[in-house]
């Protein structure tokens, strides 16, 4: 979702934790809690908050293409 500049609303309990920064490129919640689900929704969707999301989703999901990702293995052999 990320590098289509699109927010992410990920679970809490697996490696979500990873791939979105709280409030910044979406947002985490306990997705078996379905106001803690109804919630998020509405933050994201709040006066349009999911574009100010997705645009820092996309800046940050350029950290990610394979030639930075090959160029820092190499740097750690």
């Amino acid at each position: 979702a990320a590098s289509y500049g699109k927010a992410s609303i990920g679970g809490i309990f697996g490696g979500e934790r990873d791939a979105i920064t709280e409030g910044e490129t979406g947002y985490l919640c306990d997705g078996n809690n379905l106001n803690d689900l109804y919630e998020t929704l509405l933050k994201t969707l709040n006066k349009d908050h999911y574009k100010f999301l997705g645009k820092n989703a996309l800046e940050f999901s350029k950290n990610f293409n394979w030639k930075k990702i090959i160029k820092k293995y190499i740097e750690l052999i």
